[in-house]
């Protein structure tokens, strides 16, 4: 049996290679000289940078930027040819602020504009790929418009430090200075549009600290009065990471596209899922989201266009997304105190896959 493993990772307890490890595990217990083969899969949120390393020949460049607090950090990105790949959480991300300091209305994504902007003046670079995904802000790109020169001004024509807070005061946005831009790709891991219901703010801002929903919605919404761009607020993918995936397509003249594609295409993810006879995926969490273009989601429906038996082992799972697969396994079915299951996910993982093995073998 052909068994191909392409789990996302499990936020705060595992990366995508430590589950492919655990998977593994468990099947060997399973399976005598069991016949794996294994891919990481991103969405286009935090790993995307790090997956295109893996298949692509290039090299890291790091710079000096800012997080999402506007504090001095170093970040990196990939750089492949003429082609930059960055993950917009290397610079703005959650995993840089503290819970108890994370605050979105006086956050921004200067950090994700500076690592463009060190890309495109020091390598000439061509194509600039933006994984997005893991953001602690919720600006609608303007600290990145920001760094690739263009001005937001008050009333009185002075500019303004470019944050969610600031924003409501903003009366007119300067373009003359922006620098010239290459080829933007950003590859988005939701396809939530920027505004409403669904969007930016009231599906994610909470996960990111944010309290002050109806002031955060009020400033995206100014901000697309703003620059007139109500067209690119309700593209697919606009509200993603906070918003930027709006601010990448009307500052950047960006293309989104969904992250998950762009890294099968990358990892020949549909050759091997054709090749295997039975596919196993997952990550930290299926639910409602997964079904907003999370990389498992993608997995799933690729593996039912082959015809492929396809399972999935979570920390959670709920019943609207377990509906996509075979069979799913999650870590919180087995009732443990949750700081154990944070704590011991990778064994946990590795025994859950050898009772999804078992089922497979006994049915």
């Amino acid at each position: 049996m052909k068994i191909f493993l392409c789990p996302d990772k499990f936020k705060g307890s595992a990366t995508t290679h430590e589950v492919i490890e655990a998977l593994s595990v468990g099947i060997s217990r399973v399976m005598i000289n069991p016949q794996i083969s294994s891919s990481p899969i991103s969405d286009g949120g935090e790993g995307f940078a790090q997956i295109a390393s893996e298949v692509l020949d290039g090299r890291w460049i790091s710079c000096s930027t800012v997080d999402a607090l506007h504090r001095p950090i170093e970040a990196s990105y990939y750089l492949v040819g003429d082609s930059a790949y960055i993950d917009m959480s290397a610079a703005s991300g959650l995993v840089q602020i503290d819970p108890s300091q994370r605050d979105p209305l006086h956050s921004s994504t200067r950090g994700t504009g500076m690592l463009m902007k060190h890309a495109i003046e020091n390598y000439e670079v061509e194509q600039i790929y933006v994984g997005l995904g893991g953001s602690a802000t919720n600006d609608g790109g303007v600290g990145m418009a920001h760094e690739l020169g263009i001005r937001f001004l008050d009333g009185s024509g002075k500019e303004l430090t470019p944050t969610p807070y600031n924003l409501m005061h903003c009366q007119a946005i300067d373009s003359s200075n922006k620098i010239k831009l290459p080829k933007v790709i950003a590859a988005c891991d939701v396809n939530n549009p920027l505004l409403g219901d669904h969007g930016a703010t009231f599906v994610y801002g909470p996960q990111k600290g944010a309290t002050e929903l109806t002031d955060l919605e009020m400033t995206l919404t100014h901000l697309v009065y703003l620059t007139d761009a109500h067209e690119a607020a309700l593209e697919p993918g606009a509200g993603a990471a906070g918003g930027i995936g709006f601010g990448l397509l009307h500052f950047a003249g960006a293309t989104l596209a969904p992250g998950f594609d762009l890294i099968a295409e990358m990892t020949q993810l549909e050759k091997a899922i054709e090749d295997a006879d039975i596919v196993i995926t997952g990550e930290g969490s299926l639910d409602a989201q997964t079904l907003n273009g999370k990389g498992p989601h993608g997995v799933a429906l690729m593996a039912k266009k082959h015809n492929k038996p396809v399972y999935a082992i979570a920390g959670s799972i709920d019943s609207e997304a377990a509906q996509i697969f075979d069979d799913t396994l999650a870590i919180t079915s087995l009732n443990l105190p949750l700081e154990t299951c944070m704590r011991d996910a990778i064994r946990l993982i590795a025994d859950l896959a050898e009772q999804l093995l078992t089922k497979i073998h006994s049915s």
